[in-house]
């Protein structure tokens, strides 16, 4: 089992101002984490 984000914490990796348009907007572009993750791997044997 593999898990990811446990805790289900929400934070920001990158944050920018938004292409293309002209400086001194309140636009942004904000890159969040992804909430939690749960993963199961399974494998047979013949």
């Amino acid at each position: 089992m593999v898990a990811q984000n446990l805790t289900d914490k929400i934070f920001t990796i990158t944050t920018g101002g938004r292409p293309f348009l002209p400086p001194g907007g309140d636009d942004f572009v904000m890159t969040q984490n992804r909430g939690r993750q749960v993963f199961a791997e399974v494998s047979f044997r013949f």
